[in-house]
């Protein structure tokens, strides 16, 4: 077993530990390899959670996992090492610092965000 997939498994496990402990139901799906590391219920509200020590997710696996507990009425959730702590955050689509507007006179202009 290569040594970065024990390390993303024991940090797996930790997480459904706290879980567990906090009186969630949660389920870890070893070895899928799929947007999803761990389902959870507690109380029935439901959790789709993506585990990751660096907390970083792609805008690809965003998407991916807002739209997998969307069709199943969850909320996705990464979970993350922070300075020693796990971190739960739900998970939301990035937003970016501007966007383009059209003109009158049919040009893009940038528009900064507020």
């Amino acid at each position: 077993m290569p040594n970065q997939y024990r390390k993303g498994a024991s940090f797996e496990n930790k997480v459904k530990d706290i879980l567990l402990e906090d009186d969630w139901m949660a389920i870890r799906s070893a070895g899928s390899h799929s947007i999803l590391d761990i389902m959870a219920d507690k109380y029935g509200q439901v959790w789709f959670l993506q585990c990751r020590t660096n907390g970083n997710l792609s805008g690809k696996e965003r998407i991916e996992l807002i739209a997998l507990a969307k069709k199943h009425k969850a909320v996705p959730i990464l979970a993350y090492k922070k300075k020693g702590d796990t971190i739960f955050e739900e998970v939301k689509l990035l937003k970016p610092d501007f966007h383009y507007e059209v003109v009158n006179n049919g040009r893009f202009t940038k528009v900064d965000n507020q």
